[in-house]
């Protein structure tokens, strides 16, 4: 048993300091859920899936942030424990799996650096190719109603400009240039569902590809902020829990080291 102010001071801290990390995993786990509830979230990320012929893109990003949330509740759980009992056994542990937590961010924040201008360039080159492969095609419906949530929501059309539906299979066989979605649509319209909610100026024209009927700019920029912006939340979220991780390292040595030190303590 740990005795003096000092260790009592560590002890404590290093409980609520817990309590705190386990606030963080709640954070990812939320962020895990509203990656898979939100309308937007869900269209951006079934279209860059398409791009990457992936349906499952948004379970995997989703599951892997909750992964990461439930894993800091178990390793709260065992910095918890090891404060209360004084068990150097559960602080080395504890200490450990921080420390792989850590160095797991400080990887994952270079590659992300690192590979940024690589994944933009990616989704520049296969993002076009998708629509004009999967865009209205069998088995793809949320790919589909991605892009139209999208363009609808969004006033755009395609990932470049409309020039990415040209040779679709699925608009040919309709003998249309573009889809509903891609069209400039009456005051007032809004995405209520596939196809309802969002009135064209004029269909014909749109199909067509008349200039004044359709939106002409493309959704990349707007694909590209919402990266940008998920990415820096995820990244404060992650930098916030590795300063805690750090300062839980430093209380889980002291605590460590002071409960060496009682051990001959009668």
């Amino acid at each position: 048993m740990a005795v003096g102010c000092g260790p009592s001071i560590a002890k404590f801290l290093l409980f609520i300091f817990n309590i705190v990390f386990w606030l963080g995993g709640a954070a990812f786990i939320g962020i895990g859920i509203w990656f898979l509830v939100a309308d937007e979230n869900t269209a951006i990320l079934e279209i860059v899936g398409g791009a990457s012929d992936s349906d499952d893109l948004l379970t995997i990003a989703a599951g892997v942030i909750i992964a990461v949330g439930c894993l800091i509740f178990f390793i709260g759980f065992f910095g918890c424990c090891g404060a209360i009992k004084e068990n150097k056994c559960m602080l080395g542990s504890y200490f450990v799996l921080l420390l792989i937590i850590l160095l797991a961010e400080v990887a994952a924040g270079i590659l992300g650096v690192v590979y940024r201008n690589e994944i933009t360039e990616y989704m520049d080159d296969e993002i076009p190719e998708s629509i004009q492969s999967y865009y209205g095609a069998e088995d793809w419906g949320s790919f589909t109603e991605a892009w139209d949530w999208m363009q609808v929501n969004e006033k755009c059309c395609g990932y470049t400009g409309s020039v990415d539906y040209t040779g679709n299979a699925y608009l040919m066989s309709q003998n249309q240039l573009l889809p509903r979605s891609c069209c400039k649509m009456t005051e007032g319209s809004s995405w209520e569902s596939q196809n309802v909610g969002y009135t064209p100026i004029d269909e014909i024209k749109c199909y067509a590809g008349e200039p004044d009927y359709f939106e002409a700019t493309g959704c990349s920029t707007r694909i590209v902020d919402w990266i940008d912006k998920n990415i820096w939340v995820i990244a404060g979220v992650a930098f916030t829990i590795a300063i805690l991780q750090i300062f839980g390292m430093v209380l889980a040595c002291c605590l460590c080291k002071n409960t060496d030190r009682d051990a001959g303590v009668v």
